[in-house]
């Protein structure tokens, strides 16, 4: 699988990389072999009135495609919440090709 990383107004650290790369992981094992590539953005949003960072990981599988972005203080949380909404995405798209 192909992991591509965007940084967006954030310097890029390998630990970053790693952290999104391991979280990623959890949500393969829910689409085996139907996964295709993943692109995460990861940035901070400047323009409210408190700095937030965000995160957003769009997910090709074979027909379709899983997108969730999430909004938080720590960069590592909105990272944990967009997993967490993708874990549920992939649950639901397992359990619909089950179900055909």
């Amino acid at each position: 699988m192909n992991v591509d990383i965007t940084f967006r107004h954030i310097e890029s650290t390998d630990a970053l990389k790693e952290y999104v790369q391991r979280r990623i992981q959890r949500v393969e094992r829910y689409l085996n072999r139907t996964l295709v590539d993943a692109h995460a953005i990861l940035g901070m949003d400047n323009r409210k009135s408190t700095p937030m960072h965000f995160a957003e990981i769009v997910l090709n599988v074979s027909r379709n495609t899983l997108r969730s972005k999430v909004s938080d203080p720590d960069l590592y949380r909105a990272i944990d919440g967009v997993v967490e909404k993708l874990e549920h995405q992939a649950k639901k798209y397992k359990a619909r090709l089950a179900g055909r």
